[in-house]
């Protein structure tokens, strides 16, 4: 099983544009992403990189099971 989580943001103002999420439970984690950009949540390239990692670790979490 592959799965995928992909983080769209305008650079220079940290803006959330959008989140392609692939996987057998992405419906489970979009929630989260439009949440973040429904409050109007601003990225840093740090913390993006932080996010796409901690959330393709979750996902493998979910995918072990």
């Amino acid at each position: 099983m592959c799965s995928s989580l992909q983080l769209i943001y305008r650079p220079d103002t940290g803006e959330i544009l959008g989140v392609h999420i692939l996987g057998l439970h992405a419906a489970d984690l979009i929630h989260e992403a439009s949440n973040a950009i429904a409050l109007g949540t601003r990225v840093q390239v740090s913390v993006a990189d932080n996010l796409f990692f901690l959330l393709s670790i979750h996902l493998c979490w979910i995918l072990s099971y």
